[in-house]
């Protein structure tokens, strides 16, 4: 009886150490289970990221290669600027002559008018 009760001790112990181990085991299980969610969200954030920062790149090389694109033309663009301005000073002196000479034209006729105007003020 004594064997019986050391052996009935001896597994009950045993068995008890095996469901805490259990109860650990299936703890860590779902730890486990939980930290490899995480990895395939880490991963897929990481992908996603690694995607955005290529996007990134290529609209910064585009826009660094039109920067260097439009200061290259930029000493063509100020020369016909520069060729443009002269040329509107130019039609702008044409113009001038033309109202000039229109004016001369018709300046009885503003008289005329402006006689008109006067008549019919009082009314």
């Amino acid at each position: 009886e004594d064997e019986y009760n050391k052996a009935k001790k001896d597994y009950d112990l045993t068995n008890k150490t095996m469901l805490k181990t259990k109860a650990e085991f299936a703890a860590y299980e779902r730890k486990d289970i939980q930290f490899q969610e995480n990895k395939k969200n880490e991963k897929a954030k990481k992908r996603k990221l690694e995607g955005k920062i290529k996007r990134e790149k290529r609209k910064l090389d585009q826009l660094t290669q039109q920067s260097e694109d439009e200061t290259k033309q930029k000493p063509k663009i100020e020369k016909e600027i520069e060729k443009l301005s002269k040329a509107k000073k130019q039609e702008d002196a044409v113009l001038e002559e033309v109202f000039e000479e229109v004016k001369g034209k018709t300046e009885h006729l503003r008289v005329k008018m402006e006689a008109k105007e006067k008549e019919l003020v009082p009314l």
